[in-house]
């Protein structure tokens, strides 16, 4: 950008001498200077190039010019006037630029002849203010690319610290699960009605700790891009149903009904072990969050080169605040919090990546009160 200012100007305004000058570095910018000279005698510009134009900044008008610098003028420093009469020059026009937050600076122009016309001042301005929002859009981008750089880094971080602590937690948590499944058999006696209820308990939570790692694991393999995926020939309607009949034993006991649909061709390619887990996580979500009596949908269609796959249900809808985030990690709906349904927030997150990493696209509808909608749409 400095070049280009100096260069042009130089030739639009028939210049002998062209000095931009960066004297307040942006972020992480040193200070700099471009110098262009008509003849080639950049060597008389070098005095002026390493001067600060502090005292223009400071000057109710930034833009300095001077018919003569050999003679008596507006009053400058003695560096920059000793400097300007080294240029041989002595025509010059200085404008300053930028603000104290941002890179400042000025350009300076000098000839062997005329004055500066106000045509040519006018002229000048405008390039200097053109160049002026130019540095300041290129130091917001190199601010914007560190932050991205150092958010990107702080992800990966914490994907790692995910990764290792669920890893860990594995071990204790079998050995927990191990040791209460001989505490229910009686290995270690017979156990009473209240401890067999505690045990339940136990085992209950030990269950949802193991499903929480686990959504755990398995997001931060795909995010991380360790899991592949096993592209072969299935049937689509095949695995809604499994999927279907798997979710039953827990829909029955939420007096939740659950029916599958299928029109059109129903194969295509895919990994059926992330197909799985998608309409599992779908269907989990829509029997937890559906009351007794309700229904849950699965609808499973081919149109044209595509399978769509649709879980609906009549449960309680989530808030319109809160449905840009619904597929944000670890985030629950307001209402879903209030109503103390267990989850951990996991669920639609792990469901986008799969379908990304299928080449397709998921959309959801909901109302509060009437039920949700999740519509996920695959490459055949």
């Amino acid at each position: 950008a400095l070049d280009e200012a100096a260069r042009g100007l130089g030739e639009l305004l028939a210049a002998d001498h062209v000095v931009v000058r960066l004297t307040a570095p942006g972020y992480g910018w040193p200070p700099t200077a471009t110098r262009w000279s008509r003849a080639g005698e950049e060597s008389r510009t070098e005095r002026l190039a390493a001067l600060p134009v502090d005292w223009l900044l400071a000057r109710q008008s930034r833009t300095y010019t001077c018919i003569d610098v050999r003679a008596a003028g507006p009053a400058i420093p003695a560096e920059e006037r000793a400097a300007l009469l080294a240029l041989a020059a002595p025509a010059v026009l200085t404008i300053a630029y930028g603000e104290t937050a941002g890179p400042t600076g000025a350009v300076t122009l000098a000839r062997d002849g005329a004055g500066w016309a106000e045509h040519e001042v006018t002229a000048a301005e405008a390039v200097v203010a053109e160049l002026c929002r130019g540095l300041l859009q290129a130091q917001l981008y190199e601010r914007e690319r560190d932050l991205v750089a150092r958010l990107r880094d702080l992800d990966n971080a914490k994907s790692d610290f995910i990764s290792t602590v669920s890893h860990e937690l594995r071990t204790p948590l079998t050995s927990i699960a191990g040791y209460v499944e001989m505490l229910a058999d009686g290995d270690a006696g017979h156990l009473t009605s209240a401890q067999g209820r505690l045990l339940a308990v136990i085992d209950r939570n030990t269950t949802r700790l193991r499903a929480l790692i686990e959504d755990l694991l398995i997001l931060s393999r795909i995010e991380a891009g360790t899991v592949r995926t096993n592209r072969q020939e299935v049937d689509f309607g095949a695995l809604a149903g499994a999927a279907a009949t798997a979710m039953s034993p827990t829909a029955a006991a939420a007096g939740v009904s659950v029916d599958v649909e299928t029109t059109g061709r129903l194969t295509g390619q895919a990994d059926p072990e992330q197909i799985d887990r998608l309409l599992m996580n779908l269907l989990s979500n829509a029997v937890k969050f559906t009351p007794g009596g309700g229904q849950v949908r699965v609808a499973v269609a081919g149109v044209d080169d595509e399978v769509v796959l649709r879980v609906s249900d009549t449960g309680m809808g989530i808030p319109e605040a809160d449905r840009d985030k619904l597929f944000t990690k670890f985030f629950r709906a307001s209402n879903a919090t209030h109503h103390a349904v267990p989850g951990t927030g996991l669920g639609l997150a792990i469901v986008r990546t799969i379908v990304a990493h299928h080449g397709g696209h998921v959309d959801l509808d909901s109302a509060e009160g009437v039920g949700t909608t999740v519509t996920v749409t695959l490459p055949a």
